[in-house]
């Protein structure tokens, strides 16, 4: 091959990795593809903050590279310094398993600002919770209310038992049951087995042994031991047929 032909190839090569999106990059390089490290590792030191995400991730799984906490967070925090929402996450949950809530707020808090779910669910609960802030009820309701309406069950169950319970906002079963539905739809356990009491009870929602045994049943089959007790307490009150179809609505 001639060495014009040659070079041109190379260059051919490089630009087509340079166009790649940095997680098919990082994909590739985690199966084992070292061109395709090469270039993640190009993109990273040159400042591309998702080539420095991705290469974060890849360190911390230890996926096509030595696993080393130490590379994760440094890969995290350039680009977390860049202001990707993702990284930021990363950092919030490094520091909260570590115990360091003060900082895990200070990078929860500015990835939840740019509207990550995750990041605005661990702050609510964090607020909740007195960790790394002043204990806050009025906080975690308006953190949880935003991750909840991006669709994030978690948040969604959380704001339930906040309204439930009457933290940080106006005690409201009506509210409640919403909320748990919309997270027990997407086959929450811990919401599911809300739901259920609450039909059960008749506590937001008309009562309805049958729906009650049914979302209990749904929490139940997935290893939800307070489900298990409370769909006992709840079949105790149903008849033979009631449970046969509470039982048949559970499979569908």
């Amino acid at each position: 091959m001639s060495k014009p032909l040659f070079l041109l190839l190379l260059l051919t090569l490089i630009s087509a990795g340079a166009q790649q999106p940095a997680n098919d990059l990082s994909s590739a390089a985690s199966r084992g593809d070292k061109a395709a490290l090469q270039q993640l590792m190009i993109r990273a030191e040159r400042g591309d903050p998702n080539a420095q995400y991705y290469l974060g991730l890849m360190y911390e799984a230890g996926e096509g590279v030595d696993k080393d906490a130490t590379q994760a967070v440094r890969w995290y925090r350039q680009s977390a310094d860049q202001n990707l929402a993702d990284a930021q996450f990363k950092l919030g949950d490094i520091h909260a398993r570590g115990q360091d809530y003060t900082q895990a707020v200070q990078w929860y808090r500015r990835a939840a600002d740019q509207g990550h779910a995750f990041s605005q669910l661990y702050l609510g609960i964090m607020y909740r919770r007195g960790q790394g802030v002043p204990k806050d009820s009025v906080q975690a309701a308006l953190w949880l209310r935003r991750a909840a309406d991006q669709r994030l069950s978690g948040a969604q169950y959380y704001l339930g038992l906040m309204y439930e319970q009457g933290e940080g906002v106006a005690k409201d079963e009506m509210q409640a049951a919403k909320w748990y539905r919309l997270a027990a739809e997407q086959g929450l356990a811990a919401a599911q087995n809300a739901l259920g009491w609450m039909n059960g009870e008749g506590k937001g929602v008309p009562r309805d042994f049958i729906t009650a045994y049914v979302w209990l049943n749904l929490a139940a089959t997935q290893g939800d031991e307070t489900a298990k007790r409370n769909r006992d307490i709840v079949g105790k009150q149903m008849t033979a047929e009631q449970i046969a179809e509470a039982q048949r609505r559970s499979r569908q």
